[in-house]
């Protein structure tokens, strides 16, 4: 281990509980001596140069993980998401829940596209899952009635917005209740 690296290991050893990083001012601190973010575009950039770690001075920060579509910095031996750094560096703090991408992309973190929200919240603004078949979230075709079905999560519980001849009404229904909880337009679309 380089000289350089055993510094960071020796700062960030005071911020860790378990093996995660505790989110302090701190840490903050720790993270604006190493990186700069731009608000306007996201970016967020090395200030210091650790060449063995391909860490450049002046070069992007952090790695995409293509599964979960998320960029991810490593701190250390800690790996920490760069929408949640990106809140920390602007704020001076770490954001106390989560951070929602407003449009829903996970890759732009421009301040403007980041808001602090509860799990619920955040839970509105996903996208449609993958193995959705009817091309609308909450709405699925049920086979044993030969009837569409419309229904919606709430409060953790799945509500049964009803049954349906066409499947046009049950995406009608579905976004009815939507709106009335408080759903983003962008929450189930692709």
């Amino acid at each position: 281990m380089h000289l350089q690296e055993i510094k960071i290991e020796s700062e960030i050893m005071g911020y860790k509980v378990g093996n995660k990083i505790k989110e302090s001012t701190g840490m903050v601190d720790i993270l604006k001596k190493r990186l700069t973010y731009n608000p306007d575009t996201g970016a967020i950039i090395w200030n210091n140069c650790l060449l063995n770690q391909g860490k450049i001075r002046g070069g992007k920060a952090g790695h995409l993980n293509k599964k979960t579509g998320y960029r991810y910095i490593n701190i250390g031996k800690f790996k920490l998401m760069a929408h949640r750094v990106a809140w920390a560096v602007h704020h001076g703090h770490f954001p106390t829940s989560y951070i929602d991408h407003i449009n829903g992309d996970t890759k732009d973190n421009r301040l403007c596209n980041l808001r602090q929200c509860s799990a619920i919240e955040n839970s509105r603004n996903t996208k449609m899952q993958s193995h959705n078949k009817s091309g609308f979230t909450g709405v699925s075709w049920h086979k044993s009635s030969g009837a569409w079905r419309a229904y919606i999560g709430v409060k953790g519980r799945q509500v049964n917005l009803g049954s349906f001849d066409n499947k046009e009404d049950a995406i009608k229904e579905r976004c009815i209740a939507e709106n009335l909880f408080g759903f983003t337009e962008r929450h189930g679309r692709a």
